[in-house]
């Protein structure tokens, strides 16, 4: 005899479904979330008590970062990492991205632009790096999977990029191999046996390998970080989502242009997309 317990997330509603393999027949029961065990009869009649191992994804794991959609939703849990079936995602933390530009006899409009973005390369420098470090750590001392993700075409003319990256303003990548400022960052250099995708998209999983690559691993769950977080962040969690995996976004470890911005984002995602978390409590669910 097997139970298992399966959660409507639309509706919220859970039942059990019953297979029994000798008595060919099969029943399902609808349960209220309150319920530990059911009894059900075999064609002997005689009573079997079935406790049920409840694999129940919560709504809301935190008070931060809630939408209208969310406000009155009190369906709350705990945080809980399998450290067999999670991964950690790294996405863009390229020098073209995080480091700040060599401004050699600036003009006054270059120097401009760099006082508008000092508050995103501190918030990288203080926050986003040094906690990126300590998830690569903590991943790589429990031998958890570790992936990489970086924005590079493969022809030196750009013509296989997407059309996103070959707009003109800031969006407009050229990255093709061997591009100096297309590197990831030496503090958070990938080591040997972690995988780096390549892609000329925002999302990780777009026109690459990495679902199916983390599918082969037994990986369900992906905890995600990098930039930006509305653009090749938001678009990877998405499509992670759609692709049936659970995601954990860390919020001290990703960061969009501003902080407006980066809060924006994060109420969007948070709680239908992927559990908005920050490192400390990423890692104390690890322990």
């Amino acid at each position: 005899m097997k139970a298992i317990l399966t959660k409507n997330f639309t509706k919220l509603t859970y039942s059990v479904i019953f297979l029994s393999y000798d008595l060919l027949w099969l029943s399902v029961i609808p349960l209220s979330i309150d319920i530990l065990y059911v009894g059900i009869y075999n064609t002997n009649n005689s009573y079997l008590k079935l406790l049920l191992q409840e694999e129940v994804s919560f709504m809301r794991v935190n008070n931060r970062y809630v939408s209208f959609y969310y406000e009155n939703d009190n369906d709350m849990g705990a945080i809980e990492i399998d450290p067999k079936k999670t991964a950690l995602l790294v996405v863009d933390m390229q020098h073209v991205f995080i480091t700040r530009p060599a401004l050699e006899n600036p003009t006054p409009e270059e120097l401009a632009e760099a006082e508008r973005w000092e508050p995103f390369f501190s918030k990288i420098d203080s926050v986003v790096v040094p906690n990126n470090q300590r998830l690569l750590q903590a991943f790589r001392e429990r031998n958890m999977n570790v992936c990489f993700a970086k924005i590079q075409c493969q022809k030196k003319d750009g013509s296989d990029r997407s059309l996103d990256q070959k707009a003109t303003g800031y969006n407009e990548l050229l990255l093709p191999p061997g591009t100096p400022s297309a590197e990831i960052v030496p503090e958070l250099k990938p080591m040997e046996d972690e995988i780096v995708v390549t892609k000329t998209t925002d999302s990780v999983l777009a026109g690459t390998s990495l679902r199916l690559w983390l599918n082969n691993m037994g990986i369900d769950t992906v905890v995600v970080t990098g930039v930006l977080t509305d653009q090749c962040v938001s678009g990877t969690v998405r499509s992670l989502a759609d692709e049936s995996f659970k995601v954990w976004l860390i919020e001290d470890a990703c960061m969009a242009s501003t902080q407006r911005i980066q809060d924006n984002e994060l109420e969007i995602l948070n709680n239908i997309y992927c559990h908005v978390i920050n490192t400390d409590e990423l890692i104390e669910a690890l322990s």
